[in-house]
């Protein structure tokens, strides 16, 4: 249910579009983003903000998420590493995790990822836990 929801939204307009300066984005390869290493899948990167980025599914050209600079990149991976303690120590199930987010968020199930979130919403969610 997650994949089908993340591939659905992955299609949105905006996951193409820099959400800092709004240029659309290329599509490249891991090489362009960690020059030490190679990486077999794609990339989708702003050619205005050196650090915005987003990586795809492997082996597809469909991004994962909203492009992320550094900081949000940050952000989102010390909201996930919290949340994930909470459905996994708590021993509930992810989607009820995501549901209970929702309720204190204030926000849409549909909505309710952390994929998707701004800066605004991680420091958000990051006060709740």
């Amino acid at each position: 249910m997650w994949i089908k929801r993340l591939k659905e939204n992955s299609y949105r307009p905006e996951h193409f579009r820099c959400p800092y300066c709004w240029n659309w984005t290329y599509r490249t390869t891991g090489e362009d983003i960690y020059w030490t290493r190679k990486y077999p899948w794609f990339y989708w990167k702003c050619p205005s903000c050196p650090d915005v980025y987003v990586w795809c599914h492997k082996w597809t050209a469909i991004p994962l998420w909203k492009p992320a600079n550094k900081e949000l990149r940050i952000l989102r991976n010390n909201l996930h590493a919290k949340f994930d303690l909470l459905w996994k120590e708590q021993w509930m199930w992810r989607k009820n995790a995501y549901n209970w987010l929702s309720q204190k968020m204030w926000i849409k199930f549909e909505d309710t990822h952390i994929a998707f979130f701004d800066e605004k919403q991680c420091n958000q969610a990051l006060t709740l836990f």
